[in-house]
């Protein structure tokens, strides 16, 4: 059977510590007092205590830059850095850019020169925040709502308002491109603030309005807006003031001048297969992650996004593949845990909810080339050749954790062999389950034992195949 490759070199991982944003400058008139965190403290119940409205946790968000992007999870003992009396809402920036993978820019209202748009970047009313090909971020407002910008996407922001449309709320302009929404992410005594969460979304051909849940929102090149509503129901507004209510697990478009079209369910969403989920790499090459997933019947083209954690925030790789191509490889991938979702975008391109995370655990075997007396580190892929087998010397010994044994032909189970040829080992767990060992290729050459670390910033590939 013939075998149809695709690969598209996408993001960049983050191996340095992340940059973070600085809080506002302390003044005179803004006293700074340490808050120690308690057993069932919740960002709501400090705002509420500290001053009286439990809606105030964006000052919280904003002085406390290295909390990171919501659902937060406040560790008792732990400090936080808060004014003893409310900031006023409007001296605080509308939204932070809180994650950016390769190329994500940025430009204040009215001016014309774009910039890097870092993480920890400040974000106020009318600024414009664009992302090029193979890039993305995501940006996190005041009231804990969250944008994730694929590539080819641009979003104005406008922040809190209080226009004729709703009271409150978020808002936001997605002139191109495809942007994920999420709201209502606290949770315990934050609930009642995240129900009320709304987030309003102007674009070409009409509007959309949220309030609570999850949803995909895309403008094609013909300006057509869609909507794909995964968790709540969205309202969606043409341009002729014609409006439906898109409820959850149903997508409806928009043309320019025309009304929205009727509800219709979106597409299901693709199924994992058994596999290997855990992958031993090289130290300093990474690992080969792999997995596939059984096709959708309709399906047009595929999402696959990576993250580093596990509610799908941290994303450090996503494309899109055809539908033909149901299988992934992520090469030079480091050591941790990352998680695979997928997506099924069908012929009218909407878009179903993400796939069950897939889990894959990535850890380093140990190489110890013949004659060497330290581990052997590996040069880290190059993003301008096609990635392939690692080269190893002939006589190296590669070492797994006890629970993992590998057979060489017919060999004895060992978490430890010595690499004689190109024949490849079949290892698993201590439950028998698949193992996956980074693809060698026996070599006479002679191998570095102090190869460069990996390059923060190392473009990763991801290959997709059917």
């Amino acid at each position: 059977m013939k075998r149809w490759w695709w690969s598209c070199m996408l993001a960049v991982l983050a191996l340095s510590p992340r940059a973070h944003a600085q809080p506002p400058a302390a003044s005179d008139a803004v006293e700074i007092v340490p808050y120690t965190v308690v057993e069932g403290d919740t960002c709501g119940r400090i705002a509420q205590r500290m001053w009286g409205n439990a809606r105030r946790y964006d000052i919280i968000h904003s002085y406390n830059p290295d909390m990171g992007p919501p659902p937060h999870h406040l560790v008792p003992g732990s400090v936080l850095h808060l004014p003893r009396v409310a900031t006023a809402a409007d001296s605080l920036p509308d939204a932070r850019v809180t994650a950016a993978i390769r190329t994500v820019n940025a430009r204040p209202e009215g001016d014309e020169a774009w910039r890097a748009a870092h993480v920890g970047l400040d974000l106020y009313r009318g600024w414009h925040v664009t992302t090029e090909e193979h890039s993305s971020a995501e940006l996190t407002f005041r009231d804990t709502s969250v944008i994730a910008m694929r590539e080819g996407t641009l979003v104005i922001i406008f922040g809190e308002s209080a226009g004729r449309v709703r009271r409150g709320g978020t808002e936001a302009t997605l002139e191109r491109g495809t942007m994920r929404a999420a709201l209502g992410a606290l949770r315990g005594d934050d609930a009642g603030a995240s129900a009320a969460l709304s987030l309003h979304v102007t674009m070409p051909a009409g509007t959309a309005d949220m309030h609570g849940g999850t949803s995909v929102m895309s403008v094609d090149a013909q300006s057509t807006t869609r909507v794909s509503a995964h968790v709540g129901a969205v309202s969606l507004r043409g341009e002729t003031g014609a409006a439906t209510s898109v409820p959850e697990g149903m997508g409806s478009s928009v043309a320019p001048h025309a009304r929205p079209t009727p509800p219709r369910p979106l597409p299901s969403a693709p199924v994992w297969e058994n596999g290997p989920r855990r992958f031993f790499g090289a130290p300093g090459r990474g690992a080969v992650v792999t997995g596939a997933w059984a096709s959708v019947s309709g399906a047009h083209t595929y999402h696959v996004e990576v993250a580093t954690s596990a509610d799908g925030r941290d994303v450090v790789a996503t494309t899109e593949v055809p539908e033909s191509v149901t299988h992934f490889e992520l090469h030079g991938f480091p050591a941790g845990t990352y998680y695979v979702r997928v997506s099924t975008i069908d012929g009218d391109f909407f878009e179903s909810r993400p796939s069950d995370a897939l889990a894959s655990i990535v850890s380093d075997a140990r190489f110890v080339a013949p004659g060497a007396s330290e581990d052997t580190r590996f040069a880290a892929i190059d993003p301008s050749v096609e990635p392939g087998p690692l080269d190893v010397a002939l006589g190296t010994r590669v070492t797994l954790p006890d629970d993992v044994h590998c057979t060489i032909a017919d060999g004895t189970p060992s978490s430890s062999f010595v690499v004689t040829s190109d024949a490849a080992p079949s290892c698993v767990d201590a439950s028998g389950a698949p193992v996956a060992l980074l693809p060698l290729r026996a070599t006479t050459l002679a191998l570095s034992t102090d190869s460069p670390e990996i390059a923060a910033g190392t473009t990763r590939e991801i290959t997709a195949r059917a």
